[in-house]
């Protein structure tokens, strides 16, 4: 597996794996007419646009290659310093291929954002929101040294209302030297 910035050509692979990711783990918490009917448009429409006006020194787009050839896209993270500043950089997407989680490519992917955020804004923290109710992935940023600090009700892409917990790293280096570590340690 590499990890590499993501491109425009990685679009609709991009989009089609996030809609996939959504299908499988948010059946309880978004509507099943929403994921069978409408998140593959929803996700195709929000990629084109996010790639449409990519800026490097704002956004961080990297994908997981793996599979036979080393081409299939196998996860992608997305960090936008422009989102959320008076919360640091957001970690926006961290979607894996459900057929390869428990990989260490969520990780993997994580650690280049880590990276990313270090070289372009080495003082900001870094968060996300994750709905409260994805409870496998609030596990993982939680063994990852995230930290719960806020959380709200929102409106969902399929027009429920769900709460989201918003996780939060102060140190970006610390979770760079943590998500590092634990390659290492994979590898020995």
């Amino acid at each position: 597996m590499t990890v590499r910035p993501a491109t425009s050509s990685d679009c609709h692979a991009i989009a089609a794996l996030h809609a996939t990711s959504w299908r499988s783990t948010y059946r309880n918490i978004l509507s099943d007419d929403y994921l069978d009917h409408h998140v593959v448009d929803d996700r195709r429409d929000l990629w084109e646009a996010r790639f449409t006006k990519f800026d490097n020194r704002e956004h961080h787009i990297a994908v997981a290659l793996g599979g036979d050839a080393g081409t299939d896209v196998l996860g992608f993270v997305c960090v936008l310093l422009d989102e959320e500043p008076e919360y640091g950089a957001l970690l926006d997407n961290l979607h894996v291929s459900p057929a390869h989680h428990r990989n260490g490519i969520g990780r993997r992917l994580m650690a280049s954002a880590a990276h990313w955020v270090q070289a372009m804004q080495p003082d900001w923290p870094m968060h996300l929101w994750v709905y409260e109710q994805n409870l496998k992935t609030v596990a993982f940023y939680r063994s990852a040294g995230g930290v719960s600090v806020d959380h709200r009700v929102i409106v969902t892409p399929a027009g429920n209302r769900a709460v989201v917990l918003r996780f939060e790293w102060r140190d970006t280096a610390a979770l760079a030297r943590l998500l590092d570590a634990s390659f290492e340690r994979q590898a020995v």
